[in-house]
């Protein structure tokens, strides 16, 4: 019996415990304001599936603002992750780079998942021309690529301009 207190006890402080570090470390909606940002890539007028698009702050990150990526689906179509339990982009001018490079990995079970090349011109993530503003009235950001535009540099993603790594 008093084996199963102690250990009723030990559940419960592992609880509050869980739940106060939740709470001071963004577990919730605290932080920033946040606009749910999404939109369309294309590339020669086709979709472009399963390329990453990432925004990062103008003049680096802070005041909510930091590195934010989505990842397109079968449609062309993403929306951002600004950390695992939260969407969205804090309002403010982003350099966006979108790129399909991806590195082999090994998931959480241990099988290999294959990377992919990168296909996207270096116009539009290492060498990126393209910028957004966000704003609660200008969420969506659609990126119309044109595969004759710059070089497809084989083997580079897209740069990381943030000091966050949270983001992907």
């Amino acid at each position: 019996m008093r084996g199963d207190c102690g250990k009723a006890w030990s559940h419960i402080g592992a609880m509050v415990l869980c739940a106060s570090l939740s709470a001071g470390c963004g577990g919730g909606n605290d932080g920033p304001e946040l606009i749910d940002v999404y939109g369309t890539v294309t590339m020669d007028g086709q979709p472009l599936e399963g390329a990453t698009v990432q925004f990062a702050p103008e003049g680096g990150a802070g005041e909510g603002r930091r590195l934010v990526a989505g990842r397109t689906d079968s449609s062309g179509e993403y929306s951002l992750q600004y950390s695992p339990s939260r969407d969205g982009a804090a309002p403010g001018s982003y350099r966006v780079s979108i790129t399909t490079y991806r590195e082999m990995e090994v998931d959480e079970e241990g099988m290999d998942v294959p990377g992919s090349p990168e296909t996207v011109p270096d116009v539009y993530n290492v060498n990126t021309t393209l910028a957004a503003d966000v704003s609660s009235d200008n969420a969506e950001h659609n990126f119309e690529l044109d595969s004759s535009e710059g070089e497809v540099i084989g083997g580079q993603g897209g740069e990381d301009f943030g000091d966050d790594d949270e983001a992907e």
